[in-house]
């Protein structure tokens, strides 16, 4: 059984497993993941074949684990809308915690493009990123139910339903508009002003009275 078989956290607190993960991210950002090979890696990482094993099975391993850590902070970036008292003003948390996140993908998007093509033919990346998309369901979908609950929003749609949908959306939304493939779709960071208009309009019927950017 090699290394990466077995159950890891992945933290990156070791500093080969830290160059392996550091090295597969830059690689992303040139290659999609089928070009990325182990071979690659190890002379981007500057590591030996059997250290790297000691770590991960393989790329796709390294892929799942990067993508994790991504999504853990991505979780923490949307804590002030999910977290924030019920009396402040709701669609300028939404607003930071969605520029957060853009700001994350952005950083990572060659992990996150890689994880958008290869999802649904990866088994263990598929196992995290339908768990993400469910914790994310969730917690979201919590909210929406709380607002409505006290009378803050209409009620509607199932939350968690709404909830996921957006999630869905946005996430296919950001890997299309950067692979600038769909003239229809604005800029990956110009994206940002309709995502934000999608979600205030879907969840509270309203839409941000001026453009709010990623700079914002």
């Amino acid at each position: 059984m090699r290394g990466g078989d077995r159950r890891r956290d992945h933290d990156g607190t070791s500093e080969q497993e830290a160059a392996i993960l550091e090295a597969v991210e830059r690689l992303l950002v040139k290659e999609s993941l089928a070009e990325v090979s182990v071979e690659k890696i190890l002379a981007e990482a500057r590591i030996s074949r059997a250290k790297f094993y000691f770590y991960f099975s393989g790329k796709n391993a390294v892929v799942t684990a990067l993508a994790a850590s991504v999504m853990e902070e991505m979780f923490v970036v949307m804590r002030p809308y999910l977290d924030r008292d019920l009396n402040g003003v709701p669609t300028v948390s939404l607003a930071e915690a969605l520029r957060g996140g853009f700001r994350l993908w952005i950083e990572h998007r060659g992990v996150l493009r890689a994880v958008s093509e290869n999802w649904h033919l990866i088994p263990e990346l598929r196992m995290m990123w339908l768990g993400v998309i469910e914790g994310f369901g969730q917690a979201i979908g919590t909210e929406i139910e709380k607002e409505r609950e006290a009378g803050l929003i209409p009620k509607g749609i199932d939350g968690r339903q709404l909830a996921s949908m957006l999630v869905w959306a946005t996430a296919q939304c950001a890997y299309i508009a950067g692979l600038r493939v769909d003239d229809g779709l604005p800029s990956e960071g110009g994206i940002f002003d309709a995502i934000l208009a999608m979600w205030t309009g879907t969840i509270y019927g309203t839409f941000p009275d001026q453009r709010a950017g990623l700079a914002g």
